[in-house]
């Protein structure tokens, strides 16, 4: 794209308004691969820009840097920003399968499989020898992403009390009055019911939670763990060009719930997302899913909690299920849900469309 500038010499608004879209597409693109925005690790945050320059043409990194200036430059440090003027493009050849487009939106049963069987003999066979549990919390870290469907860092200050999930969202910053501009979660936490989880996937839970609050810092083990998934993957699969991540769990478990029948904005509700387009859009197919099927007759839920009751008509089979109050969060930002009723989504009766529209 070329620049396009008016008779002052400056870049027009269209232009500015294109590296703007740029620069958030940039910044996404960041928090997908390292789970965490810029502000978290300036410095990561400039190794991922020198990475990203260096496998960049020099014409196509002259457009990246001007739209991350574009929405960085009131807002970050003059280091970074004197980092990013500083790079330029150069494009190099790697062997390296890395980036989202290499990592697979799904984690089907049969490969699940593969992976724990090899997990846990490479666990077995260097028991003796070394200590590190970092076999067995990838075990769980699999086993409960596909079953609760968490991003990789929202472990950190997840909570179990009974039947109920309680889950901080990652993506969630307070909004100033009626500017949401930053915010892609519908609220601070989102409440997941899991009452019909079986045993092995709660216990994996709370190994999670308890591994990731305890003795590591979660940024330490979520890139050994990364690390070592990876080379697991190669051993078993060397002939692949996608791989599997942490992150495709999370891709199963959504994929799962549009198998099962679950509405955008359950979906919305469960996976902590502000939008309900979000899911449609960036994650795991319906056609990945595994569907949960409805048991005969009406589903009883007995609550021991102030949060409101899942609803009862709910996609039924799927085991996990979201409150009332996170339902009608997501659905006070979606005002198109007429359209998706169009296109065959099954929305719950109270919330369809006129209260929120």
């Amino acid at each position: 794209m070329a620049q396009k500038a008016n008779e002052n010499g400056k870049a027009t608004a269209k232009t500015q308004a294109a590296y703007r879209d740029r620069g958030e597409w940039l910044l996404s693109r960041y928090e997908r691969e390292s789970d965490m925005e810029w502000r978290d690790n300036p410095d990561a945050f400039k190794e991922w820009a020198s990475a990203l320059a260096g496998k960049t043409s020099p014409s196509t990194w002259r457009l990246y840097r001007r739209g991350l200036v574009a929405i960085l430059g009131d807002v970050a440090p003059i280091d970074l920003l004197q980092h990013l003027d500083a790079l330029t493009g150069g494009r190099v050849a790697t062997s390296e399968r890395e980036g989202t487009a290499h990592r697979l939106r799904k984690l089907p049963d049969d490969d699940l499989r593969e992976l724990l069987l090899f997990l846990e003999k490479q666990e077995l066979r260097l028991e003796r020898k070394n200590s590190d549990p970092i076999r067995s919390i990838i075990i769980c870290w699999l086993i409960a992403g596909r079953a609760f469907g968490l991003r990789p860092s929202e472990w950190w200050g997840a909570k179990i009390d009974g039947d109920w999930m309680m889950v901080k969202n990652k993506k969630y910053r307070a909004s100033d009055g009626a500017n949401e501009s930053g915010r892609r979660a519908f609220g601070p936490f989102r409440h997941v019911f899991i009452a019909d989880m079986s045993q092995e996937e709660l216990d994996a839970a709370n190994l999670m939670i308890d591994a990731v609050a305890g003795t590591f810092e979660y940024e330490s083990i979520r890139q050994r763990c990364s690390r070592y998934l990876q080379d697991a993957h190669k051993k078993l699969w060397p002939r692949r060009k996608q791989f599997y991540s942490l992150y495709s769990a999370r891709h199963q478990f959504i994929a799962d719930a549009k198998a099962s029948g679950l509405s955008p904005l359950e979906i919305a509700a469960l996976s902590g997302h502000l939008s309900i387009e979000t899911a449609r859009t960036h994650y795991g197919h319906r056609n990945s899913g595994r569907r949960y099927r409805a048991p005969d007759g009406p589903v009883e839920i007995a609550l021991n909690t102030g949060v409101d009751a899942p609803l009862s008509h709910s996609i039924a089979g799927f085991r996990v299920l979201p409150s009332q109050d996170d339902i009608r969060a997501v659905a006070a930002h979606a005002p198109n849900l007429r359209r998706y009723s169009e296109m065959g989504w099954d929305l719950p009766e109270h919330l369809h469309p006129k209260p929120f529209g």
